[in-house]
């Protein structure tokens, strides 16, 4: 028999003792967002100087967006190393560890057999490279960026301060919740990895004695069998992957399309609202 493995929380528990060095990850993926209001900025200001029959300089703003872009790259690939680094750190004292304490062991292991303990030390590790290396980062952006963005969205316009308002938790809402789902499916997935890497060490141990009894044909059918199973599981797990995009995709859209049919009806005149006084301006219309 299988156990189950150790839940996120454990996991996280491990990996938070290397955590500072994802520290300068995370903040330098805040200062790359950041830069993307000021972009968006530069970009209005053109753009809206033209439509009101100002000229800005374009040489300025092109330079000006051009270093922004530049900073901003420089910045997302700072973190993007940082966080690969401090992921490989973590994920190798992970499997130092796990080797340590199963090579002293005299009782049998909480995670299974030799199968599952090597496909654990291996492959399973190796699937939180990406947990460890985005999700910080990731979760000190969604902190962050969107409580930004909140702001000079009212300041510009209550009106698409409170759409955002709206539509904006939604999506983390619903993320969360194909996310409980996904956390379930995948769980039994790294269960049948397991399965099958034991199922495997057993037979090859037993290799001999199963050409000697011609019992070949019966474990090759309960190997495709479980294989067939694993398959089935990693379908599962693309599937709730799929569900989790189009959500996101769904809510966000909701959200800018409200933005964009208020900003647009409020430029050609039809709306006369949602603006502090002032009718709503070009440049600030093309910065919402």
């Amino acid at each position: 028999m299988v156990l189950p493995p150790p839940s996120i929380s454990d996991v996280s528990l491990l990996i938070d003792r290397g955590q500072h060095r994802g520290c300068r990850a995370a903040i330098l993926s805040v200062l790359s967002g950041l830069i993307w209001p000021l972009q968006a900025t530069v970009v209005a200001w053109a753009i809206g100087g033209l439509l009101v029959g100002d000229e800005p300089a374009a040489l300025l703003a092109a330079l000006s967006f051009g270093g922004l872009g530049i900073c901003r790259a420089g910045l997302s690939y700072l973190a993007d190393a940082d966080a690969q680094a401090a992921a490989e750190v973590d994920i190798a004292k992970l499997r130092s560890e796990i080797v340590a304490t199963e090579a002293g062991r005299a009782s049998d292991s909480t995670f299974g057999g030799a199968g599952s303990i090597a496909a654990l030390a291996s492959e399973k590790l190796e699937l939180l490279g990406p947990y460890v290396s985005r999700y910080g980062p990731a979760r000190a952006r969604v902190t962050v960026l969107p409580l930004v963005i909140l702001a000079l969205a009212f300041w510009h316009s209550w009106a698409v301060g409170i759409v955002l308002l709206i539509s904006g938790p939604l999506i983390p809402l619903f993320m969360a919740l194909v996310g409980m789902a996904a956390k379930q499916v995948s769980a039994r997935q790294m269960v049948e990895i397991g399965t099958l890497n034991d199922f495997l060490v057993e037979r090859l141990f037993a290799l001999v004695d199963i050409r000697l009894l011609g019992a070949a044909p019966r474990v090759l059918e309960g190997f495709s069998g479980q294989a067939g199973d694993l398959r089935r599981r990693t379908v599962a797990v693309l599937g709730v992957a799929f569900l989790s995009s189009t959500v996101l995709e769904l809510f966000a859209a909701i959200g800018v399309a409200m933005v964009a049919v208020y900003v647009g009806f409020s430029l050609l005149g039809a709306l006369q609202f949602g603006a502090w006084g002032a009718p709503l301006t070009p440049e600030a219309g093309l910065f919402l």
